[in-house]
This record gives structure tokens, sequence and C-alpha cells, in this order.
């Protein structure tokens, strides 16, 4: 059974599941108990975890979360398991796990160093590329023609710290501006007041399924980094780490990992019918062959905070 619970249900979980959550760090034991499931999504995050026309929760992760509640069924022998949505923005989700609001995040977390010490991070889901969106006027596709110029950038996914990052190790003198929603960066942008956008391959996909002026722009060739994403739920919690890692290495196995992916990213999207068209990456089809959750800065590049 599946529910959808809005923000001004929040308050009412939160005391219903804080003394499970301070009595045991076992989320496993948490869900026996209740006999429930939270799950956490975004409600604008296409196509991840996103709201859908009817006011359902849709999208790549919110699929492979709603496996994951079908194994924890499974796992703990209540076929009867009740799976409660529950909208958390991306910086509640710290929070909304580690407080027992969530038992999993089912939107596209950033990996990092730092994020990597409040929660903990199953099998990449999705590797993420960071590039430079210009217009097509810009004559020339290398960083250094925009030297003196704005940048503009969002808050999110650590996309600042790495524009800040790249143009200390370039030298490349410009001025960051930094805004919360890809529609804002588009609009400053479009509008001159900044003359590129730093983005990451998600940002651009919510851009391409809201804005008719993206024909307008191009995106440089040069990746500036490469970012793993992937599901969240609490740390130093042993049994859950491993019951995430055992469930994500069989979907893998079986293919329904990569079905999933295809349905989402290679394949008309359900309300707009855009097909984002976007192959399974490199990095992501290697890491698969030998899943793990543990995380090397090597693995990826830098992965600044």
């Amino acid at each position: 059974m599946f529910k959808f619970t809005n923000h001004r249900a929040l308050a009412v979980v939160a005391l219903l599941v804080a003394g499970a959550t301070t009595a045991t760090a076992d989320t496993l034991q948490k869900i026996s108990i209740s006999s429930t499931i939270h799950l956490g999504f975004r409600s604008n995050n296409v196509p991840f975890s996103y709201v859908d026309k009817s006011g359902n929760p849709q999208g790549y992760l919110v699929d492979i979360c709603k496996k994951m509640a079908l194994a924890v069924a499974r796992e703990l022998k209540i076929p009867q398991l009740k799976t409660t949505w529950i909208p958390v923005g991306p910086n509640e989700r710290n929070s909304a796990l580690n407080d027992g609001l969530i038992d999993i995040d089912c939107a596209d977390s950033t990996v990092t160093t730092q994020s990597q010490k409040t929660v903990a991070f199953s099998v990449p889901v999705f590797v993420s590329s960071t590039r430079m969106v210009v217009s097509k006027k810009l004559s020339g596709n290398d960083l250094g023609v925009l030297s003196g110029k704005k940048f503009v950038t969002t808050s999110q996914a650590g996309n600042e710290a790495m524009l800040r990052y790249v143009l200390s190790q370039t030298g490349v003198v410009a001025e960051p501006v930094v805004v919360r929603t890809p529609k804002r960066a588009l609009e400053s942008l479009q509008s001159g007041a900044s003359q590129a956008w730093f983005a990451d391959d998600a940002t651009l996909f919510a851009a391409q399924l809201e804005s008719k002026q993206m024909g307008e722009l191009q995106v440089l060739p040069k990746i500036y980094s490469i970012r793993p994403k992937a599901l969240t739920f609490r740390r130093e919690d042993d049994r859950m780490r491993a019951f995430m890692l055992r469930q994500m290495r069989e979907l893998i196995s079986t293919g329904l990992l990569l079905k999933t992916y295809d349905q989402w990213l290679n394949a008309p999207l359900p309300d707009s019918g855009i097909n984002l068209s976007v192959p399974l990456n490199y990095l992501l089809r290697e890491s698969w062959k030998t899943p793990t959750d543990t995380y090397v800065d090597y693995s990826y590049g830098h992965l600044p905070d």
C-alpha cells in the first residue's frame, strides 16, 4: 500500500517515528515495528524524483525505491508493508534521515567526502558531469574566452564549490553568480546578466524540460567534474547497509537497474514525452561490474564539498 504524505503531516510523522529512532539505529527493526517504510522524494527533480500530473511520486530513483520497499517486505516477511512518501527538500535530507522522518531518500544525492560523514550512500545509480553552457553566438569553446565574464550556477549539488575550484585551477578570472534554481540560472544567461552557466546534467535536464529557449544555447564539450549520485540512508546502521548493498547488486545482476535507467533516461518521459537520450555513462557501467558503496576520490576525480 502506497501513501503520499504532504508537508502538513511531517510533524505528525516525526512524532510517531521519533521514539523508534532514538531507541534503535536499526532501520529495518524500526520498519518492522511500524510495518511502514517512509521514503523521501523531491517534488520537481525530473527524471529522478518528482510529482506527476496526478500528484504521485514518480521517477528513476522513485522506481528504485519502490523495488527496495518490496525487498524490505520480503526481508521482514511483511506482505502488507505500508509505504509512505514524504516530500523532502535537498537541504532537509540529512535531518530527515537522522531524525527518523524518512528511512531512504529517493533523490539524486551527490556523493562528496563531507556528505559521507553525515549520511550513508548506496551503490551509484547515476554519474553526473558538469559542463559550461553559453549562447550559440559565442565564438570559441574554451573557458579562456569567458575570462572577465560572469558565470551563473546553482547552489545545489556542489555546483558553486566546483565552479570556484575550476576557476582557481584554470586561472580564469570571473565572477560567480549563485542562484537557487535552474530556471533562475537560465533567465540570468538569456537576459545577459551572466555570460556562462556552469551546470551538472541533472540541472540541464530540468532546464530542457521547463524551457523552450534551450535551443538558443550550446553546451561546451569539456567536462569539468564527474560526480556520482546515489540513494541515501542513515549512517552507522550495518544491517541496513548490508541490505541495501545486497539488493542493489541483485538489481544490477538481474538487469532490472539498467532497465529502469533506460525507462527514464532513454525513453519518452510519461508526462512530457521528451526523451532525454542519456546513454549509460562509462564510469557508471564500469562501477556496476563490481558494485560497491565505498567511494574514493580517485575513482571519480576530485569531489570538492
